[in-house]
């Protein structure tokens, strides 16, 4: 089984490479990754070399700009709170012309980049927010749900996996004190597409490889799953699981 899983990664991250493609934007180079937006479009980010051994890498101002032109707006307490908090935990900052960028060596481009487009693709999903009551997000329901039944846990948790790199997760809840049961990370979607859980499987496979982890997926919407996105859970061990049927995994969390 772990030869077979093995095989697998290998692929995925041959097939991740050739997908990557670079072309001339005049001072800068613009990459294309295989990484969908909402729009189902990939996402391009944007590399200036600044000096000998400093670069920038942006989105070029692409994804808050078109979750405006959706009527996204972001200038809502609540959404400016969800923003900072989804790029102070990447380490990625926002210009005065709203492009998301990073500041990179070329020892740090990796992480950097994969930051970056980690950045993109939360913030891609603040459009979900235009059509629920701001007041209350998904994230923050899944926080309130593991207090009330007095779950532990941390929240935003940066973990390093086998490849040096590190990896964001909402939620952490600490291994139980005997250690019989291992830490469990959290993610939440309201809606899980194929793109959000493969890019969430290149993470938490890193991840596994140096921890004693399982790896949650709470889910808003309480619609069947894609046979896309069940296969990669099934073959990723991710167990994914609606809000509305929490309550049957609470031993699981609280052990």
């Amino acid at each position: 089984m772990a030869a077979d899983i093995d095989t697998l990664l290998q692929s995925y991250t041959t097939w991740f490479g050739e997908q990557i493609t670079i072309r001339d934007v005049g001072d800068y180079q613009e990459i294309t990754t295989p990484f969908l937006d909402r729009n189902n479009d990939c996402i391009q980010i944007y590399l200036k070399k600044l000096s000998e051994q400093g670069y920038l890498l942006s989105d070029g101002g692409y994804t808050i700009n078109d979750l405006e032109s959706c009527g996204c707006r972001l200038d809502t307490d609540k959404r400016q709170e969800l923003l900072e908090e989804i790029l102070s935990g990447l380490g990625v900052n926002l210009s005065e012309e709203n492009e998301l960028q990073v500041i990179t060596s070329k020892q740090t481009y990796p992480q950097k980049k994969h930051n970056l487009i980690q950045a993109i693709l939360a913030v891609n999903d603040l459009s979900y927010t235009s059509k629920q009551n701001v007041g209350q997000m998904f994230t923050e329901d899944v926080k309130l749900w593991l207090t009330r039944h007095k779950i532990r846990f941390n929240t935003k948790v940066s973990l390093t996996g086998k490849s040096g790199m590190t990896h964001s997760f909402e939620m952490v809840i600490p291994p139980s004190p005997d250690e019989t049961t291992p830490e469990r990370l959290i993610q939440t979607y309201n809606n899980l597409t194929l793109q959000q859980i493969e890019a969430l499987a290149f993470r938490w496979n890193d991840i596994r490889e140096v921890r004693n982890s399982r790896l949650y997926v709470i889910i808003s919407s309480s619609k069947p799953l894609s046979r896309g996105v069940e296969d990669v859970c099934n073959t990723c061990d991710i167990l994914p699981i609606s809000y509305e049927n929490l309550e049957t995994i609470i031993p699981q969390l609280a052990a």
